[in-house]
């Protein structure tokens, strides 16, 4: 998209994944500005690619996780700024795939007091949740699970090993 400022006036043009998208922006940018300010925005909205069967929608979640993790704020659950494009492409894929009921599985390294793990694992895969919620996935579809350190995908042995057990994973049920 593009962003024009001129005197007091603001112009936003550009395309959003989802529809929820382009109203958030739209909403976040009328009252984000100063006093005396005006907007105007263009925002299209990409149109769905077309769907698939829950099969190949894991597929795809398996495939976008392996390029970019959803990352938090250390210790908390508190989604990283930089996790939010790739949250929204998760977010592209999962409104493609309307039939499939969506476990978001929260994973922690073995670090700590296993039920602390637990806990934060917990709150991290809510968190996914809600921001799928506020995009417009219907709140039936997902389902939060902490899993704390009891499924690692690698040895806790190393740091490069223990974040790679630190992750959110996408599951289609």
């Amino acid at each position: 998209g593009s962003l024009t400022m001129s005197d007091r006036n603001v112009k936003l043009s550009g395309d959003a994944l989802y529809p929820m998208a382009s109203e958030q922006i739209k909403a976040d940018l009328s009252s984000g500005l100063p006093q005396g300010w005006k907007s105007a925005a263009d925002i299209s909205v990409k149109p769905v690619a077309s769907p698939v069967d829950p099969t190949v929608c894991q597929q795809l979640f398996v495939e976008m996780l392996m390029r970019g993790k959803i990352r938090f704020e250390s210790g908390r659950a508190t989604i990283d700024l930089d996790s939010m494009a790739p949250l929204d492409r998760l977010i592209e894929t999962a409104l493609r795939c309307p039939t499939a009921n969506l476990e978001i599985a929260g994973h922690t390294d073995s670090d700590g007091d296993s039920a602390a793990n637990l806990a934060l694992s917990t709150r991290r895969a809510q968190s996914v949740v809600d921001y799928l919620i506020k995009a417009g996935l219907p709140k039936e579809r997902v389902i939060a699970t902490g899993y704390g350190n009891a499924k690692p995908v690698a040895p806790n042995d190393t740091d490069e090993n223990k974040a790679k057990n630190r992750r959110i994973d996408f599951v289609v049920r």
